[in-house]
């Protein structure tokens, strides 16, 4: 071998192994990034979908806070009733009540009548409470964070007075409890937003990790809910300062309110500034090595390819329990140890390979084995009617659902454990088994039965995986179903009445708990409907309204309102069309797109 060929070795090889480097580094970059963003896009839209879930809650607890106090309201004075204000001064949740009069030929509201904890009143409570009433017309409710008088928040709803249907009254009080407030006040790891439709910000963090230069935090957040058009998701977007921004939002679903939250993209990706520095030592000391190793490897190349020949060979006819010995240490001696290697990698992939197949096997046994949770699809007895639906996004899937009958009661199970695969598909294993137990238990309510199931939960996964759940129990004998909610997305009752519209349906969200298996002393609480002959629930998981088509647009509830409305009304008494039609209009809109997350409903009808 030449100095000349060596020169040319050497050059060929560091050029390659540059070339490789630098591809690989930049192909892992971006990889990285991309990881990175999404994993940043997930916790966004965790939180904003978490706080709009507090403040939907906070909001359902207020509403149900003014309906007690306007109990009895005397609609000519305009007063509430003597009652209300004297337990008023005993409700530590309020510190203030205040009703307003709306006069159209002015366009203000005169003050009817206030109550107050305190003799120390801000001297711009009236206008405060003027804004808040008025924001109320447009959207029946309205809220804000008023801490003027030791309240975490105010709130305000419209009621119609129905004396004088053209000035409707509304009653704002001061709430002293509000979980949103603390979660949106306080940034963690990123800066959270409440809007109303009009884009007003309504709460928003009093120490922003992140600060929106000049006027634009209006309009970018006006920029993020147009382009976030469903119900809740993710965007990276560029405020007027061209600085940009990874954002996500989430609907309340209430007052037109909307949750956004914020973290600087630049701020998220500082990581790769450090790995680009590190990448780029590493490329450094790469080089530097391997044109040491160039240098010294030389020599007796031709003497050593015969067995090289002979090793490769072997390998071809595959025979991979070899060693070559070539004694030399230049670059020969190095590419038979390398071959040696190379062949026992080979042999450790193949046994691997082996493993694998094994593993997949199992998994499909474990399928086969969940399947077996499951109830049929079809169900008819002489009190009700069940026609359901499963496809799970891997081979073991998180979502469950299951219905038995006994001593004319129909317990109906629907849960989605957190994520899919081996671990969910224990815990829905877990939820079933409990189940078991559970239906031979006389007279167990739906509160208990939701104890059990938390504690079952629980004890398998110790909060690593938690679970989503509704449990409803049909009492035939009283035409009455009891529930409970465990964070579930909420089942839809359509009643039997001809061309039912989207207004008719009603929604099983009250009193919703904490998912099971979240902590092991949660305490659940029994709600009640009344059911009538013909009348039919969708009981489903949001797998169905989280379904994305190729563009990565989700399916949303709207669509599947709008849907179960006509299927409703075209096959109004047979629950099996209505199903087959829910699957068509998933099936069009996915479009074949794998799904990311098991898809289960089932319907049923109340004879």
């Amino acid at each position: 071998m030449t100095n000349s060929l060596k020169t040319k070795f050497l050059v060929i090889l560091v050029g390659l192994a540059i070339f490789i480097l630098l591809s690989f580094a930049a192909l892992a970059l971006r990889d990285f990034e991309k990881d990175k963003i999404a994993y940043v896009f997930d916790s966004l839209l965790s939180n904003s979908k978490s706080t709009s879930v507090q403040v939907r809650t906070d909001i359902d607890y207020a509403v149900d806070k003014a309906k007690f106090y306007m109990r009895g309201f005397d609609a000519r004075k305009i007063k509430l009733h003597p009652y209300s204000q004297a337990i008023f001064q005993s409700d530590d949740l309020l510190t203030f009540l205040a009703i307003y009069d709306y006069d159209p030929s002015q366009g203000l509201f005169i003050e009817k009548q206030s109550l107050f904890k305190t003799k120390d009143v801000p001297e711009t409570f009236g206008e405060d409470a003027q804004k808040l009433a008025h924001r109320s017309l447009r959207s029946e409710i309205s809220l804000d964070i008023y801490t003027k008088m030791n309240s975490q928040w105010a709130f305000a709803i419209k009621y119609e007075n129905k004396l004088q249907p053209d000035r409707p009254i509304v009653l704002v009080m001061g709430l002293t409890q509000g979980n949103f407030v603390e979660n949106i006040l306080r940034s963690s790891l990123q800066d959270s937003y409440l809007i109303d439709e009009s884009g007003s910000i309504i709460a928003q963090p009093s120490n922003p990790l992140y600060l929106v230069t000049g006027d634009n935090l209006p309009s970018l957040l006006d920029n993020i809910t147009t382009l976030i058009s469903t119900h809740q998701g993710v965007t990276e977007v560029t405020s007027p300062d061209q600085k940009e921004w990874l954002a996500s939002k989430s609907n309340v679903g209430i007052g037109r309110l909307q949750v956004v939250s914020l973290v600087a993209k630049d701020t998220a990706l500082e990581t790769l500034v450090f790995l680009r520095y590190k990448a780029a030592l590493f490329l450094v000391f790469l080089v530097c090595f391997i044109v040491i190793v160039s240098l010294i490897a030389a020599g007796k190349l031709t003497a050593n390819l015969r067995k090289l020949t002979a090793a490769t060979k072997k390998i071809s006819e595959g025979i991979f329990d070899i060693n070559i010995k070539i004694k030399s240490k230049d670059e020969m001696g190095q590419l038979a140890g390398n071959f040696n290697e190379m062949a026992k990698e080979i042999q450790r992939l193949l046994e691997e390979t082996a493993e694998k197949s094994r593993m997949e096997n199992e998994l499909k046994t474990a399928k086969l084995v969940q399947k077996t949770l499951f109830p049929t699809s079809e169900f008819k007895n002489e009190n009700i009617e069940i026609s359901g639906f499963y496809e799970p996004a891997s081979e073991c899937g998180g979502d469950w659902w299951y219905h038995s009958h006994k001593d004319g009661k129909s317990f109906l199970w629907i849960g989605d454990a957190t994520g899919h695969g081996a671990p969910a598909a224990l815990v829905t294993a877990a939820a079933r088994s409990a189940s078991i137990i559970i239906e031979k238990l006389p007279g167990i309510s739906a509160a208990e039965i939701a104890s059990v199931l938390n504690s079952a939960v629980y004890g398998t996964a110790k909060s690593e995986v938690l679970m989503t759940f509704f449990i409803g129990i049909y009492h035939a004998d009283q035409r009455r179903l009891e529930y409970v909610n465990a964070s579930h997305d909420p089942p839809l009752l359509l009643p039997k009445k001809a061309n039912l519209d989207k207004a008719d349906i009603i929604t099983l969200n009250e009193k919703i708990g904490p998912r099971l298996g979240q902590s092991p002393d949660t305490v659940y609480e029994s709600c009640f409907v009344d059911i009538k002959i013909g009348d039919q629930i969708l009981f489903y998981t949001d797998g169905v309204t989280e379904l994305k088509n190729p563009e990565n647009m989700m399916f949303g509830e709207r669509k599947l309102l709008k849907g179960l409305v006509g299927h409703f009304n075209a096959y109004p008494d047979d629950i099996n069309s209505i199903r087959e039609s829910i699957n068509a209009d998933l099936a069009e809109f996915r479009e074949g797109h794998p799904l990311e997350d098991d898809v289960t409903f089932f319907m049923t009808r109340f004879h």
